[in-house]
């Protein structure tokens, strides 16, 4: 349930922000959404961290629903916001002149499952690769390890911080530059620098374990940034919003939902070198998906609204 919400929350955000920005500066007004993310694992880490003082036994008898009690003023601030949001420029005059669609999902499914299934590959390997990141590699240094869970919680913090800033950075630098070599960029130092996890954290030290974890974050954001942006041009106006949901979370919902689990399992079975590939074979999807694209490099100057996805070739 969370996830689907997640999934109609996202797809908006982005839209709202880049539908309100100028035609070069949509890549950035897109990202804060995205941006938004690592921003929430930052804070919920640093709330974590402040309570892993506590005892197992006080931990889950009282101590967990202190982030959770925590997070609804987060949900009431993100409500008041959208109660007051007016629609975007595009989609009004989309509404005034008919050209809007009541299904745009049915469209979407018979008309547009090309840009689907590339939005879902572009998406596949951030998401497992940023879940991973902040969920499993804990998993591995205080279990696997037997190492203190605190140090990896101080430098995940410092890592989800390090993406949040890198985001609307690169989304700039795709306002310039374009999205297609941005995302090449990020999509490559991904699938590569995967093979460095383990080996750095079986140094056992916590000064490396933070860096890898930094420039880890740091790398997925040259993919992530400009990826609300580019996502949303793959559509025109009327089918957009659902084209560009439904594709980010089928890729968020096969990356990022399981990986945790398939990670664990690749684990136990065969050792983290699978482990690694694993991500390899997610992020080496992504980057071929953006290879796909044929976007160049101010081709996004002229706006979604008008070129849609014949600017990235797959009409």
């Amino acid at each position: 349930m969370q996830g689907v919400s997640a999934g109609g929350e996202m797809g908006g955000a982005v839209l709202i922000g880049m539908e309100h920005a100028p035609k070069r500066r949509r890549g950035l007004m897109g990202s804060w959404a995205a941006a938004g993310a690592p921003a929430g694992v930052t804070l919920a880490t640093l709330v974590f961290l402040a309570l892993s003082p506590l005892s197992p036994d006080a931990f889950l008898s009282w101590g967990w629903r202190v982030p959770f009690f925590a997070s609804a003023l987060v949900v009431c601030i993100g409500l008041f916001i959208r109660l007051r949001l007016a629609e975007s420029p595009e989609f009004a005059e989309a509404e005034a002149t008919g050209a809007t669609i009541r299904l745009p999902i049915v469209e979407v499914v018979r008309g547009y499952w090309r840009e689907v299934l590339v939005t879902a590959g572009m998406s596949l390997g951030a998401n497992t690769t940023s879940y991973l990141l902040a969920t499993f590699l804990l998993y591995y240094w205080a279990v696997e390890l037997g190492l203190p869970r605190g140090q990896f919680l101080i430098a995940t913090a410092v890592g989800t911080f390090a993406m949040t800033a890198g985001e609307p950075l690169f989304a700039a630098l795709s306002d310039r530059v374009g999205r297609r070599v941005v995302m090449i960029g990020g999509a490559g130092f991904t699938a590569l620098f995967t093979f460095a996890w383990f080996p750095v954290l079986e140094i056992r030290g916590p000064l490396l374990m933070a860096i890898m974890l930094v420039v880890a974050f740091a790398g997925v954001a040259p993919l992530a940034g400009p990826m609300g942006a580019g996502i949303a041009e793959l559509f025109p106006t009327r089918v957009r919003y659902s084209g560009s949901s439904v594709g980010y979370q089928l890729g968020a919902t096969i990356g990022g939902g399981p990986a945790p689990v398939l990670a664990t399992s690749l684990l136990l079975t065969g050792g983290t070198t699978t482990v690694a590939v694993y991500v390899f074979v997610t992020a080496a999807i992504s980057l071929g998906c953006v290879l796909m694209l044929q976007q160049t490099s101010h081709d996004n100057a002229a706006g979604p609204a008008t070129t849609a996805a014949a600017e990235w070739g797959l009409r």
